[in-house]
């Protein structure tokens, strides 16, 4: 279930609205419940940049809700209609497999 964080974390922390469509890796920082069911969450692109994303309950639900605070997410920003850029999909990313050296390095 996704974790309610104080929004007083992240005052002071300068994070921005993404402004180019794509789909991005991220590590989700933390969720701020706003009001109207607006969710707010904050996150850290796999490039360094610090990313808010506003989203509303709707039928066709990003996914952000049901992520963790923690979570490496792979996240599909594209616009809408009228040209907004939004979050259009949020899934855990999967984690890259092991090459055989890798698995080779662990062994005792």
């Amino acid at each position: 279930m996704a974790q309610q964080v104080d929004e007083t974390i992240f005052q002071g922390v300068c994070y921005a609205y993404n402004q180019t469509p794509g789909e991005f890796l991220a590590v989700i920082d933390g969720k701020v419940w706003g009001r109207g069911k607006k969710l707010f969450t904050y996150m850290t692109f796999a490039d360094g940049r610090k990313v808010v994303a506003q989203t509303y309950p709707r039928s066709k639900t990003e996914g952000l809700a049901g992520l963790d605070v923690g979570d490496r997410i792979q996240v599909l920003y594209m616009r809408d209609r009228r040209g907004n850029l939004c979050v259009r999909r949020a899934v855990k990313a999967q984690e890259p497999e092991l090459s055989y050296l890798q698995r080779l390095m662990q062994l005792p």
